[in-house]
């Protein structure tokens, strides 16, 4: 369970004192998304885990066999595409995400970072893609390479 055990825990949420985002309130989201991206709980989530998972696919096919292999591929196209992350792996939702904040805070960085976002989302889509047909798809190593270099 670690580094998540629930240990009976239950929230109850209240709004009442809710107000629109304010810039410092974007840019402390900012900062606390990429604190947890740089250094994460556990290894296989954020710039670790893209790092640890890249190398870890490769191992996929001597792990996995036949149907397991395949469709272990095709969960994650729809991880990335499909399953609540609007597309590109949640790149295309924090790209957007960034856009408003530049125009909350005025800080054009964030246009640019919305655009690097953006391409990392385009990235994810190729890896997604490459396992839409994983279950009937030819030269299933061969796409777990390309998975890995991208």
């Amino acid at each position: 369970y670690k580094p998540f055990p629930p240990k009976n825990t239950y929230l109850e949420f209240d709004f009442e004192k809710f107000h629109d985002p304010k810039a410092d309130d974007v840019l402390a989201s900012i900062k606390q998304t990429v604190e947890s991206q740089l250094n994460p709980p556990i290894r296989n989530l954020g710039v670790k885990g893209l790092r640890h998972t890249s190398k870890e696919i490769l191992k996929w096919p001597n792990m996995f066999k036949g149907r397991d292999l395949r469709m272990n591929l095709f969960s994650l196209y729809i991880f990335i595409e499909i399953g609540g992350t609007g597309g590109g792996c949640f790149r295309y939702m924090y790209s957007r995400f960034l856009k408003e904040a530049m125009e909350l805070t005025g800080n054009k960085v964030m246009g640019d970072s919305s655009e690097i976002l953006r391409l990392a989302g385009e990235k994810f889509t190729e890896i997604g893609l490459l396992f839409k047909d994983a279950e009937t798809m030819g030269n299933i190593d061969e796409k777990i390479e390309i998975a890995s270099q991208k």
